[in-house]
């Protein structure tokens, strides 16, 4: 049994003792902390206005769990419509996406998802190209290294593509171009890798070797030269080993440089924030084009084509150089991928991908792709048991019992109407058994959801960390602000910062315990209860205090993820679990969960950690494992028992993993 197969098997089981699947570690756990930190120390609280009432919310009326219609098994919730890049073979769209790679035939509309569980190393495509190795080959670049796939077969190697111990079998992948006539890969990544696929020889260029800066957006070959678009510091020329700079400095209008082309003529074209440049025979000329041009593609008769994304807009146009005229084929959301075949262009961007066949668009959209980002930062079960998810782009709320067979819910602070939340980058989600929902946004205001209406709170932007505690009132925690209680109404009622008590300014987790609420600060814990501040632990009693994220084992103690490691506080006194260093140096935790059978679920940004034994050992997942990501920004089990992963950065797509066991 393969790796990957046994992870699957032991999750489906529980059974995180059997060490074969993964990288398991016997963790020495820490010493205790210091008496001092054993003993809390209270502080009564100081409020601007007088402290919330103690009388408890009605317990509602349980309501029957639904039957989970959903059998078990790995279930991968992504968001594949967002193409970063595509090329055509053979008739079959080939789309990169942050949600997996898809392949679109173009004729009938047919499509085959593919994700980490049919063979990608990770989730996150970047970039795409067609290469003869010698036979036909569709090179993925991810956030991970390379993958080929191979069309006839539709089966995957993801092995390393550059020999020996090469960075790029692991680095994020940017930019990919294949020239077939001398059997050469272009990757773009910390700087150029030329891969020689018919002598296997690999090259790479980097800062050591002149080039000024190692971003790279895009890359192409003319003749005996390599170009790399760098993203903000200009172009570079690559010939017989040495390194060509132009940027504003030496005449470049605009050094900004997103996308390459290659004209017939010998025009490089070359796609900016806001101008599309020509440059021949040592002249640069600018070209207007409305937009950042994020990708250009040269017909075979000269013409110009390029796709452009400014803030969420975007266009396909033809450009006519001689004309300096543009002819728009398609405006839409975002366009950032762009290829020619023959005489068709298709296209993509946020919406999907395209065709224009020189009469029609055509568009190609996976409908149950109902995922609103790849980024996936919070998760939530409400008192009607429905889940909900926080995202980059928007808040969704869903049947936990059958997501593919109903409809995902979706709060969009910029959709239509005014009964909107204010943020569409859910940070954290706290549910009340009174129906209430308080979520935290990101670059958004703190809003409140009960009874079918939001309720926006504007003096509250960019908060962290969220809490319904058992009156119902609303607690938010900023990293930099402290903390602040309201109640329904957004009436302020307390509000604590490090003038009147609080460890520290920064709050990144709160957690309601019965008429307790726990608080997480970049320098120890805290509780609030009986309308006193009581420090558990601070700076001068655990290495690296600051709190990543809390939660409550089944024995109802509390559980503590920290910079430094993982603690265990119950009957006032503390034991350490954990101390991260031991499992890697380098680990840092993002995420804490546990199920109702006492495992432990930590996310970090590099895997996803496990123990049943109370943290006396571990076992690491990754994406070799089949996870989509590296990067678990949240985990949680549901009532059904059920394991929800979410994860990924802003660019980097993570999507959503639900693991259902075997009943």
């Amino acid at each position: 049994m393969n790796k990957k197969m046994l992870f699957f098997t032991l999750i489906l089981a529980f059974a995180l003792l059997l060490s074969a699947c993964g990288d398991e570690s016997k963790a020495t756990p820490q010493q205790a902390p210091t008496q001092a930190a054993n003993q809390p120390t209270s502080v009564p609280a100081s409020a601007p206005t007088v402290a919330p009432t103690n009388t408890p919310l009605p317990e509602p009326t349980a309501k029957p769990l639904p039957e989970l219609e959903v059998d078990s098994g790995w279930y991968y919730y992504t968001n594949a419509n967002e193409v970063r890049d595509v090329v055509v073979y053979n008739g079959t769209a080939y789309a990169a996406t942050p949600g997996g790679m898809v392949a679109w035939d173009l004729e009938s509309g047919y499509y085959t998802k593919y994700t980490p569980f049919d063979g990608m190393r990770h989730i996150s495509a970047s970039t795409i190209a067609y290469c003869e190795m010698p036979e036909p080959r569709i090179v993925v670049g991810t956030a991970e290294g390379i993958d080929v796939f191979d069309p006839e077969t539709n089966t995957w190697d993801n092995g390393p593509i550059v020999p020996g111990d090469e960075y790029i079998n692991d680095a994020d992948v940017d930019a990919l171009y294949c020239d077939n006539a001398r059997g050469l890969l272009l990757i773009g990544y910390d700087g150029l890798g030329v891969f020689d696929f018919n002598t296997g020889e690999y090259t790479h260029y980097g800062e050591d070797d002149g080039l000024p800066w190692s971003g790279v957006s895009d890359v192409l070959v003319d003749g005996d030269s390599f170009w790399i678009a760098s993203g903000y510091n200009g172009v570079f020329q690559i010939k017989n080993g040495q390194v060509t700079v132009y940027d504003e400095d030496n005449g470049m209008p605009n050094e900004t440089a997103y996308a390459l082309g290659m004209a017939p003529d010998g025009t490089l074209w070359v796609g900016t924030s806001g101008d599309l440049l020509s440059f021949k025979n040592g002249v640069w000329t600018e070209h207007d084009t409305y937009g950042n041009a994020m990708d250009i593609e040269i017909g075979a008769d000269g013409s110009v084509w390029y796709a452009t994304d400014s803030f969420g807009a975007g266009h396909i146009c033809q450009f006519d150089p001689a004309a300096e005229d543009c002819a728009y084929l398609y405006d839409g959301n975002g366009m950032d991928a762009l290829t020619l075949d023959g005489d068709t262009v298709v296209f993509g961007g946020e919406d999907g991908l395209f065709r224009y066949d020189g009469s029609d668009v055509r568009e190609y959209n996976i409908k149950a792709d109902q995922l609103a980002s790849n980024f996936v930062d919070a998760l939530a079960v409400d008192s009607e048991g429905m889940l909900w998810v926080g995202t980059d782009n928007g808040t969704q709320r869903l049947n936990p019992a059958n997501p593919d067979d109903s409809q995902w819910e979706l709060f969009d602070a910029y959709g239509d109407g005014d009964n909107l939340p204010g943020g569409n980058w859910a940070t954290d989600i706290a549910t009340s058994p009174n129906g209430g929902v308080l979520i935290a946004f990101t670059n958004g205001d703190a809003s409140y959801y009960k009874d079918g209406k939001w309720m926006v709170f504007e003096d509250y932007y960019s908060y962290d960390a969220a809490a319904i505690d058992a009156q119902g009132n609303l607690w938010l925690g900023d990293d930099g602000e402290g903390l602040v209680v309201l109640d329904e109404q957004g009436n302020k009622i307390m509000a604590f910062t490090s003038e009147n008590g609080l460890l520290s300014d920064d709050v990144y987790a709160l957690l309601t315990d019965g008429d307790v609420i726990w608080i997480g600060t970049s320098a120890g814990l805290m509780k609030y209860a009986d309308d006193t501040l009581t420090t558990i632990f601070g700076e001068d009693d655990v290495d690296a205090p600051g709190i990543v994220d809390l939660a409550l084992d089944p024995d109802g103690a509390l559980v503590v993820a920290a910079w430094g490691g993982m603690y265990r506080y119950e009957d006032g006194q503390l034991t350490a679990l954990v101390n991260f260093d031991d499992i890697d140096p380098w680990l840092r935790p993002l995420s804490l969960g546990i199920g109702p059978d006492g495992i432990l679920w930590v996310g970090t940004v590099d895997r996803l950690l496990a123990s049943d034994d109370g943290g006396e050992t571990w076992i690491s997942y990754t994406t070799e494992d089949g996870l989509p990501t590296n990067q678990i920004n949240t985990v949680m089990e549901d009532a059904y028992g059920t394991l929800w992963i979410g994860g990924g950065d802003s660019y980097t797509g993570g999507g959503l993993l639900r693991i259902i066991p075997d009943a």
